[in-house]
């Protein structure tokens, strides 16, 4: 949940650090502030999936970072490893550096981010096609959806 004075809380089963408090246990029975994601950072977008959590940040003005977070079993958390988690505190996505983040989906296993310039990005399990990549390559990194290059996107869902 993000308060509208911009605390940031998380709660719930946390077995595999998808909580983002920088631990692993078996829960959090009530609301908890994540301030690794407050000043001098200001959430401008959040999202869940099965494990994981993904928050779009901005610290300066238009200069966006995006954190995610959780077990990363299929490369859903955007850190260039298909197996690296449990990673159980935010950790910045260093492949979307430079672009401005508007908004960020989860799936089930896989995660969508859209620019403010209508691009998307998108990275995790794809066996099914779920990326929209054209084939059903996982992707550890964020990949460019690239379709939408001439078309841009106004909203994106997982």
């Amino acid at each position: 949940a993000l308060t509208a004075d911009g605390k940031l809380y998380t709660w719930g089963w946390n077995a595999f650090g998808q909580l983002g408090l920088g631990t692993v246990d078996q829960g959090v029975p009530s609301p908890t502030r994540l301030f690794a994601l407050e000043a001098p950072y200001s959430v401008v977008a959040l999202a869940c999936g099965q494990y994981n959590s993904v928050v779009a940040a901005e610290r300066k003005k238009g200069v966006h970072s995006v954190f995610s977070w959780g077990p990363n079993t299929n490369g859903q958390l955007g850190h260039k490893f298909l197996d690296l988690g449990p990673v159980t505190a935010p950790s910045k996505i260093d492949a979307l550096k430079g672009h401005t983040i508007l908004m960020v989906r989860m799936g089930y296993s896989h995660t969508l981010a859209l620019t403010t310039l209508g691009e998307v990005f998108v990275w995790g399990n794809n066996a099914h096609g779920q990326l929209g990549t054209g084939d059903s390559k996982e992707r550890a990194k964020p990949t460019q959806v690239t379709l939408f290059r001439t078309s841009p996107v106004v909203v994106v869902a997982a």
